[in-house]
């Protein structure tokens, strides 16, 4: 990864949250794609079990230890969700355009 990577970070608080962190440091704004973040199977089944939105897992949930990276070009073992652009915040591209989200997710700090 380290050849290729502008910029990695955990995503274990959230995927919106963490990735806010990215675009914070970087001066991006990082646009998600939804249909992208929909596209794993494991993720519908557990959404379905919990009786929960499968968006707001993805975007929101935590505990999972996984990394998002920036990349120019494609990393093996990793799969494209998003994009980094001009400006600034965390947005997500789904089939109503491109709207801001809110990048939170887990905070170890909050009461």
């Amino acid at each position: 990864m380290a050849p290729c990577a502008r910029a990695a970070v955990d995503v274990s608080d959230g995927l919106a949250r963490d990735a806010g962190h990215l675009a914070e440091a970087s001066g991006v704004r990082v646009v998600l794609d939804e249909a992208a973040l929909l596209a794993d199977p494991a993720l519908i089944a557990a959404a379905a079990a919990l009786g929960a939105s499968a968006l707001d897992l993805a975007l929101y949930g935590g505990e999972d230890y996984a990394l998002v990276a920036a990349s120019a070009v494609p990393i093996p073992g990793f799969r494209r969700i998003g994009d980094a652009t001009d400006g600034r915040g965390v947005a997500l591209r789904g089939p109503r355009g491109i709207q801001e989200i809110m990048p939170r997710g887990f905070d170890h700090f909050a009461p």
